[in-house]
């Protein structure tokens, strides 16, 4: 009776960690071997955004050997963002283009929500410390918002609970006809 009361109980915290896992953050790195070589790191949370859907980047500056955030970086250090639809490639042209964002303690943050779905090729554009312009794209893919029909999806949590009750009205059940 316990293995089966144990058994259960695992199958229901899997299938309510499901939706966590479809909504997981993403990380990417680029190595950028120009001297000060910069381990250069897109975060982006969801990892696979829908359209409409606020997406917040953090973009980490790190020294490649010992993976530590750049902390001893100028105060005017500053990235900008371009991003570009690769399907619009060769012609196309940036469909957006940061203000300056200033990085503090190694990072620096920007918000942006997609209009249309596609690949898109975010290019994180700085001046390192001997004045030069470096670059480094990172990929993603937006996704098109799946449509519902009404309210049709099924609250994890209600199955949950619908399944803790059944079990514990069962074991209770079981536990007076022993006696």
């Amino acid at each position: 009776m316990r293995s089966v009361l144990f058994g259960a109980t695992l199958a229901a915290l899997l299938f309510s960690a499901t939706p966590f896992l479809a909504t997981a953050n993403g990380e990417w790195e680029k190595y950028l071997p120009e001297e000060p070589a910069i381990l250069l790191g897109l975060s982006a949370a969801p990892s696979s955004p829908a359209i409409g859907e606020r997406i917040g980047f953090l973009v980490a500056f790190r020294d490649p050997e010992t993976k530590a955030y750049l902390a001893n970086a100028p105060s005017e250090f500053r990235f900008e963002i371009e991003a570009f639809a690769v399907s619009a490639y060769p012609n196309g042209g940036i469909i957006h283009r940061s203000e300056p964002i200033t990085v503090t303690e190694g990072s620096g943050e920007f918000p942006y929500i997609f209009s249309e779905p596609g690949t898109y090729d975010f290019h994180i554009v700085f001046a390192d410390t001997a004045g030069r312009t470096r670059n480094a794209g990172f990929l993603l893919q937006v996704r098109e918002t799946t449509p519902t029909r009404g309210n049709t999806a099924i609250n994890p949590l209600t199955i949950i609970s619908v399944f803790a009750v059944g079990l514990i009205s069962g074991y209770a059940l079981a536990r007076r006809r022993r006696s």
